[in-house]
């Protein structure tokens, strides 16, 4: 029986962890996430670029809908924040170490004098999981590729950045 469920335990954190993998692997879409900056450099706006003309940028965001005047927009940057990756690869990992802890450690072994159950272990897991998974993401945040285009309400400027999203 405890083979048998090592095995089953092993064979689920194969598959979340292949599963997890193929979040990486998205072939990138038209629909970029932004986060759009004012002439005073407060976040304004942030969402999916949903369209764009000569004066508007339209942006969503679960589900809502804001319309951004190019004249007010300082910068743009693509991508999430580093911080998005960090709670990400915590969550992640917290979700994986608590079933990985919960399912491959066997609770109050015999013969010993410290008592524990599967929700101990799930929650070592979960601790142990969250702090690898926050450093997954940090590393992850370091290696990514975001843009910043300066816009500072400049037509020309803006024009520069319509061609960029259109290529």
């Amino acid at each position: 029986m405890k083979t048998l469920r090592l095995i089953t335990a092993s064979f689920l954190l194969a598959i979340s962890l292949l599963l997890s993998n193929c979040l990486y692997g998205q072939v990138e879409s038209k629909s970029v996430f932004i986060r759009v900056y004012n002439l005073e450099g407060k976040k304004i706006s942030k969402g999916k670029i949903v369209s764009l003309n000569d004066s508007i940028l339209r942006l969503t965001l679960a589900g809502v809908k804001k319309s951004v005047n190019f004249k007010d927009i300082g910068y743009i940057k693509t991508k999430r924040s580093g911080g998005h990756n960090v709670g990400m690869g915590i969550l992640i990992g917290g979700t994986v170490g608590a079933i990985a802890g919960a399912t491959l450690f066997e609770p109050d072994p015999p013969g010993t004098w410290i008592r524990y159950t599967r929700g101990d272990n799930a929650g070592i897991g979960a601790i142990l999981g969250s702090m690898s998974g926050a450093a997954i993401g940090g590393v992850t945040a370091l290696t990514k590729k975001s843009k910043t285009f300066i816009i500072n309400g400049n037509s020309q400027n803006w024009n520069a950045f319509q061609e960029a999203f259109n290529n």
